[in-house]
């Protein structure tokens, strides 16, 4: 039985009206490259515009826009130089106070260290005094136990103490008006002058180139001379061996403080006060 012509008619023609379909809603090549090109036209417009309004303010002003980015770091920059120029003073006058304040520093270390060597110097010129007062209490102590034991032995003593024996009897010379009539003792001025033994005082008063000078008379009629002395402890009456009738001093003819001792037997002529002495036991 032979087939029908229209059945395939009727599926080609169903197929047909698909694609056209389909055709339909997809837009054409020409109208999608027509959409292109007219955006593109826009965008050159609008660059185009703006490039004309920026040569037409250029034209106005006289020159190009600034950026608004640059000008803002240059307003920037001079605030911040503005600030550093108002800092400047307030910098230079913490820098004077600082400069100031380290020359005080040195100022007060320097006045320290001055005090500090001022102390120093006292504490150790108070030790050397202290020193020589020790030495000189322990001198006198010394010298009045030899003293003592010297009475003991003969009742003669040396009459001063802390001495240097200069001017010896029968000297002569410049320093004297004649022969040196006794034994020089040189010490220090106010040095205590003692009785060189037990006796009485026969005269104590200003004697010529002798100075002030006292004369003690002992037992057997034995004189001696206390000369030059600045001052007296004792004017009168009995002393003992060692005791103090006056104090060393430069009156009369004297080229420095010393005691001029003269030893005058039975009341006659000077002799060697070192000798006499020496006869007594006693060591000068």
């Amino acid at each position: 039985m032979p087939h029908s012509p229209e059945a395939p008619t009727t599926s080609t023609s169903t197929s047909a009206d698909r694609l056209s379909r389909l055709k339909a809603l997809r837009p054409s090549r020409p109208a999608t490259a027509v959409a292109g090109l007219a955006l593109l036209a826009v965008a050159v417009t609008t660059g185009v515009q703006a490039a004309g309004t920026d040569t037409s303010r250029v034209r106005a002003t006289g020159a190009p826009s600034a950026d608004p980015d640059i000008a803002q770091r240059l307003a920037g920059r001079g605030a911040d130089v503005a600030a550093r120029s108002q800092e400047r003073p307030a910098l230079d006058t913490a820098q004077a106070a600082e400069r100031q304040a380290a020359a005080d520093t040195a100022a007060r270390v320097e006045a320290e260290r001055v005090e500090a060597e001022q102390a120093r110097e006292a504490e150790r010129v108070e030790a050397e005094r202290a020193e020589a007062e020790r030495a000189r209490e322990a001198e006198e102590q010394a010298e009045a136990e030899r003293a003592a034991a010297e009475r003991a032995a003969s009742g003669w003593v040396v009459p001063t103490s802390g001495y240097t024996l200069t001017g010896r009897f029968g000297n002569s010379g410049s320093r004297w008006a004649h022969t040196h009539t006794g034994l020089d003792f040189a010490t220090r001025s106010g040095t205590p002058i003692k009785a060189a033994a037990a006796g009485k005082i026969a005269s104590a008063g200003t004697a010529g180139a002798f100075g002030n000078r006292i004369v003690i008379t002992h037992p057997d009629g034995t004189q001696t001379w206390y000369c030059h002395q600045s001052r007296f402890a004792k004017t009168s009456g009995s002393v003992a061996a060692g005791e103090v009738i006056g104090y060393v001093g430069t009156t009369g003819n004297s080229t420095g403080p010393h005691l001029h001792f003269e030893v005058h037997p039975k009341g006659g002529a000077a002799v060697d006060p070192n000798k006499w002495l020496a006869g007594k036991g006693v060591a000068p």
